[in-house]
């Protein structure tokens, strides 16, 4: 598997014309792949992302007999990336590493290029739950405890996120309105520092990717009160649901799923889907990503199609309550 370097995010911006619209010639089917075939990360290098790209590649070009080149092209809260996809031929030779902004921004965004709809499901890869934890310092150990605090000072509790829109951010102003409670949203940059003032009391409380702080949570350096999903996580499994801890029903997950352009021919989608699908049922794919609360959802495109007509429904909503809005 080769690795391709970021193209400039001009080039996207310079891009125009109709979305999709490419025709594929037969020839393109009946011998596909015939070439080494582009996943765009619309992330940055080095996030769990990549991890996914690499591992499921790797084994999915076994299958193909062709290389996949992964291309990263981050910016615009993945809108970059996924923009470039949306507008490539649908042949089958450009797809995408799609994950949890897809549906956020739709409407977290004033104005997208794009929308869900101009993209062609293949297969749902993983769902994965935030673990929600607070620093030492906070006089609370559990979520109940956390839930007294925050009612008792209102508009004194920050929680960190990655940035206006994000899983974290999201995951706040849901559990603010469920809960009847006024946490500060305060946006970082990185993650890391977001857990650095987490740790040093200047934020009270973090929804963090189970990957990044159930090392730091177990060391004791963290409280970990609770987990975001409806089922308690295989990785910590003394650690209680949100939703059983008072608020039922409260589920946030984020999620990767691979995506085609709109219009790539139904028998590169089904060919694909089998690829991707086989990789996650092998044991070495499933060692190396079905960790810290990973859970791998290989299935047919339709599954993919319900999933996120569910989740960008779902988004839509807290995105309202949030009041978040990128012009």
């Amino acid at each position: 598997m080769k690795l391709k370097p970021m193209a400039a995010a001009a080039a996207i911006a310079a891009a125009s014309g109709c979305i999709g619209t490419h025709p594929a010639h037969a020839q393109d089917v009946d011998g596909y792949p015939t070439r080494p075939i582009t996943m765009v990360l619309p992330y940055s290098p080095s996030g769990s992302g990549d991890r996914f790209a690499r591992v499921l590649g790797q084994e999915v070009e076994k299958t193909l007999g062709q290389p996949i080149v992964i291309e990263y092209r981050a910016g615009g809260g993945t809108n970059i990336g996924t923009d470039y996809v949306v507008r490539s031929k649908p042949d089958g030779y450009t797809l995408l590493l799609a994950g949890t902004p897809l549906t956020v921004n739709p409407s977290l965004y004033k104005k997208l290029s794009f929308s869900v709809s101009d993209l062609a499901s293949i297969t749902m890869v993983s769902i994965s739950p935030y673990l929600v934890v607070t620093g030492p310092k906070l006089p609370v150990n559990t979520f109940q405890e956390f839930i007294a605090y925050a009612k008792a000072n209102p508009n004194k509790v920050n929680y960190a996120s990655a940035g206006i829109g994000s899983g974290a951010h999201l995951a706040g102003a849901l559990m603010n309105q469920m809960a009847g409670i006024d946490m500060n949203h305060i946006s970082y940059k990185s993650s890391s520092q977001a857990l650095t003032d987490l740790i040093g009391g200047q934020v009270q409380l973090n929804f963090s990717p189970l990957v990044v702080s159930t090392n730091m949570a177990e060391a004791g350096r963290l409280k970990a009160l609770a987990v975001t999903s409806l089922k308690r996580s295989a990785t910590l499994p003394n650690v209680p649901t949100v939703s059983e801890s008072g608020l039922e029903g409260y589920e946030i997950l984020g999620w990767y799923g691979i995506m085609a352009p709109k219009g790539t021919p139904d028998p590169i989608i089904q060919k694909l889907n089998k690829a991707f699908v086989d990789a996650m049922h092998e044991p070495t794919v499933i060692k190396a990503l079905a960790v810290d609360g990973i859970e791998l959802i290989p299935g047919s495109p339709q599954d993919m199609d319900a999933f996120l007509k569910r989740t960008e429904k779902q988004a839509a909503r807290i995105v309202q309550l949030s009041g978040a809005r990128i012009e």
